[in-house]
């Protein structure tokens, strides 16, 4: 049914840390079956956006759900627990510089505003904003 096939799509990686799985239910073979039968293109969910139908995908490793948080920032943040320090639930609204060098951040953290002074380097990164955990 379609041409939906994760081995040979380069939109995919194989052997990463983050399983995706893509579950057999009945009512996928009929949700794919109708899609095709409205004259609609079974797509990748990771390709081109275009309008189509999609297998369901979802991240799950061992029944729990795998979120790139548990996956990278975790174990890294665990081995380095007293030179680094994760503000999870954070909104950096400035960052302080002496000079021309950043020495810290003003941050709110479930509404409170904080401030954070780095010894060596600051680094800013974010994930979907609101992101549905």
């Amino acid at each position: 049914m379609g041409n939906f096939s994760r081995t040979n799509s380069d939109q995919h990686g194989l052997g990463g840390p983050i399983t995706i799985t893509s579950p057999y239910v009945p009512q996928r073979d009929v949700w794919l079956r109708a899609g095709e039968e409205l004259s609609f293109p079974i797509l990748d969910p990771n390709g081109p956006q275009k309008i189509g139908f999609s297998p369901n995908e979802n991240f799950i490793h061992f029944g729990r759900r795998v979120t790139t948080y548990m996956t990278y920032i975790k174990p890294v943040e665990e081995s380095y627990r007293k030179k680094l320090h994760v503000r999870r639930y954070s909104v950096v609204s400035k960052i302080l510089f002496e000079k021309n060098v950043a020495r810290g951040v003003l941050y709110n953290r479930h509404g409170i505003p904080k401030i954070a002074m780095a010894g060596k380097e600051i680094i800013l990164s974010t994930g979907s904003y609101v992101t549905p955990i």
